[in-house]
């Protein structure tokens, strides 16, 4: 057999939850305390809807104490005071992006607590660490990053808005539950597991182990993996790892019922080359699990396909299959095998007959090249949005989009009016829409460290570096689709 190094780019996703800081669930009444003006915990879990049911929206936070001296009615303050409240929290894939790798890989959470000046526009700022438990694994660092996605309307006092009101907020990252005992419905074979062993590995006879941690989609297939651990390191085998996702299937959790996004799995898998197989490499193929396309499926092709099996045989199913496919001569796919088709195969004919419609650029020296071999998502249902319909869709999810290519140092200069005005650093938030090529385009500041310092601008000038892969791993096209970013600046690298 060839052996094949894999190349893939792995996207992710996140959520986040609320309690009451007194620890009794979402929706009981929280206790005021002369050191905690919060009346609410921001509980922050890495994945969507790991304990759907349970998820509650933040109804109360308060501001610090009043002056001293000023007046209070039965219900601890004056007539016309109220507390700030939340109106925006951190979406899901804020949450995921500032979590710490460390702390995300070996399942451990934390708590900060954060001290920011919340402005008449209902954004906080000048936010400072107060607390963080525990010290040094970088849970400070990602709440001061989640701090952007903080919106609230001010506190009031006598019925009038107070301005720059100093607020504290406690944030706690809890790690997401494991699914212990997963029910497996499809585990990878051998050829699939000597499809993605390692080209280098495989000639030197090495054998190796890889974990990778997972989440569990509605469909029972796996999205947002990345490697845990990988022994012996540098060979590939968690990259290897990482390619037989798309093998796994499994019974997702539910609820009354109803099958629902959540849960984390985490796979070992142990690459033997002394299994009695003994084969070896006769040549080398190269496994994507995301590539550059010139040519791919639209929305438009999409439909007429689904309606079209469904009018040969009614079929009404909202259906995810996954394809394995080789790349000819002219940079078509053929040779396609279904991995997973879920709820059943009677779309994966026409899934293979959509795999036709892609294309991409040959390149000798960087790949891909004839014969090797990509990993290809298809979601096929009867609601399948026109092109029409993608702006009006909810910005992608970090797990809808893989970046391919990004800014970089030089591209994010933190402007001179923002260092000029003391800042070491600065980021701004910006909302784009992804353009037919996978760019960026007509993209608008939606956040932004501090006003009128111009890190708006820097920001959407480095956006032009952004490529977007066209093609998702959930199985969906992104152009016309709108995507959030939030990118840092700093100071240039001073020349010797």
């Amino acid at each position: 057999m060839s052996g094949i190094a894999v190349r893939q780019i792995v996207g992710v996703a996140g959520s986040w939850e609320d309690f009451d800081v007194t620890g009794r669930g979402p929706g009981s009444a929280a206790q005021s305390r002369p050191d905690d003006h919060m009346h609410k915990v921001l509980t922050f879990l890495p994945f969507p809807a790991l304990v759907i049911g349970l998820l509650a929206v933040s109804t109360s936070l308060a501001a610090e104490p009043p002056p001293a001296g000023a007046s209070a009615g039965a219900s601890g303050g004056t007539s016309g005071d109220a507390p700030a409240r939340w109106v925006r929290q951190p979406d899901a894939e804020a949450l995921y992006k500032a979590y710490p790798q460390d702390a995300l890989v070996a399942a451990t959470g934390g708590k900060v607590r954060l001290g920011c000046v919340l402005g008449l526009d209902g954004k906080v700022r000048d936010c400072t660490i107060r607390s963080e438990e525990p010290a040094g694994a970088d849970f400070g660092a990602a709440a001061l990053g989640l701090a952007a996605g903080f919106e609230l309307a001010p506190p009031t006092r006598g019925g009038k808005p107070v301005a720059d009101a100093q607020v504290a907020i406690p944030v706690v990252f809890q790690p997401p539950p494991n699914v212990g005992r997963p029910n497996w419905k499809r585990l990878p074979d051998a050829a699939d597991m000597e499809a993605v062993y390692s080209v280098e590995a495989l000639r030197r006879g090495i054998s190796g182990k890889a974990i990778i941690i997972c989440l569990v989609a509605t469909n029972g297939t796996l999205g947002a993996c990345r490697v845990g651990t990988e022994d012996p390191p540098g060979l590939g085998f968690g990259a290897a790892a990482l390619a037989l996702a798309p093998s796994f299937l499994m019974s997702p959790k539910t609820i009354d019922g109803q099958p629902v996004d959540g849960g984390v799995v985490r796979i070992p898998i142990i690459f033997n080359t002394g299994a009695g197989r003994g084969f070896t490499p006769s040549g080398e193929q190269h496994l994507y699990r995301q590539l550059d396309w010139l040519r791919q499926p639209g929305r438009d092709e999409i439909i007429a396909a689904y309606q079209a099996e469904n009018r040969s045989r009614p079929v009404n199913e909202d259906a995810t299959v996954v394809l394995r496919c080789e790349i000819d001569w002219d940079g078509k796919l053929h040779n396609c095998k279904t991995l997973n088709a879920t709820p059943s195969q009677r779309l994966a004919g026409a899934a293979e007959r959509l795999s036709r419609l892609f294309r991409v650029r040959l390149d000798p020296k960087t790949g891909p090249n004839r014969r090797d071999m990509v990993d290809v998502t298809l979601h096929l249902r009867p609601d399948a949005p026109t092109d029409a319909d993608a702006e009006r869709l909810p910005p992608l999810k970090t797990v809808e989009l893989t970046i391919l290519q990004a800014p970089t140092a030089a591209d994010l200069i933190l402007p001179e009016a923002a260092r000029k005005a003391g800042l070491a650093t600065g980021w701004a938030a910006i909302n784009c829409r992804v353009a037919q090529t996978g760019g960026l385009e007509a993209c608008v500041v939606e956040a932004e460290q501090a006003p009128g310092l111009e890190l708006g601008t820097a920001v959407i000038q480095a956006s032009a570096k952004v490529r977007i892969a066209t093609w998702n791993g959930l199985g969906e096209p992104t152009p016309g689709r709108r995507v959030r970013l939030r990118l840092d600046l700093k100071p240039a690298a001073r020349t010797p």
